[in-house]
């Protein structure tokens, strides 16, 4: 039993190291910005948000105020919002949030 675990981490540790201790330079296609796997998952959570927003704001919202979409819309407002918001983060480099990662907690204590 302990043999198979030790080959199964060594097949771990030998699959963790191929992927990344490459010490030669990247192929400029392998660079990616962002994965793409988790825009499509971020998308998708959102639009079943706002589904779910709408669907179960419907009556309350025409009765409040005469608009059976008011909370669906003011959602769909904040949706776009963060993502601009996140669109705006991902620009900044990633050395510059390592560096200021302490003073922004501090910050927001």
């Amino acid at each position: 039993m302990s043999a198979l675990i030790e080959n199964k981490v060594s097949t771990l540790r030998q699959l963790f190291v191929s992927k990344h201790d490459n010490t030669s330079a990247p192929i400029k296609a392998d660079i990616q910005p962002y994965d793409h796997s988790l825009v499509l998952l971020a998308i998708a959570l959102l639009s079943i948000g706002l589904v779910v927003v709408t669907s179960a704001s419907m009556p309350v919202a025409d009765r409040l105020f005469g608009n059976p979409f008011h909370f669906a819309i003011r959602h769909g407002i904040y949706v776009v919002l963060a993502m601009f918001t996140a669109l705006i983060v991902m620009q900044i480099p990633m050395r510059w949030w390592r560096m200021s990662n302490v003073w922004l907690l501090l910050c927001l204590l």
